[in-house]
């Protein structure tokens, strides 16, 4: 029946997000173990980046940041499209160069 199936999914669901969170906390334990890491990548124009600058902030994760030109004559820089061919911000690096877009 369509409520045993969203039952399932919710308790589905509810279990993921508690597996995520274990794997959340040791990411976090492992970030703020290891300054130098994680790098992030923003625009200070950016309302997504500003958000992703206030969890890294509160959760007390030590990171890098570096400024990207969004809208500079030059374009934004070759290497930047690498880390993301969509040339969006932010981009956060870490853990070797795992990349969180």
């Amino acid at each position: 029946t369509p409520s045993s199936r969203t039952t399932s999914a919710t308790r589905s669901t509810a279990a993921a997000l508690a597996m995520s969170f274990g794997a959340q906390e040791l990411a976090n334990n492992a970030l703020r173990q290891s300054p130098s890491t994680t790098q992030f990548y923003t625009h200070k124009m950016c309302p997504y980046a500003q958000k992703v600058w206030i969890a890294l902030e509160a959760g007390n994760c030590p990171y890098e940041m570096q400024q990207i030109d969004l809208y500079g004559s030059g374009g934004k820089p070759d290497w930047f499209l690498d880390l993301n061919p969509a040339g969006q911000v932010p981009v956060v690096t870490c853990f070797g160069g795992a990349k969180i877009l």
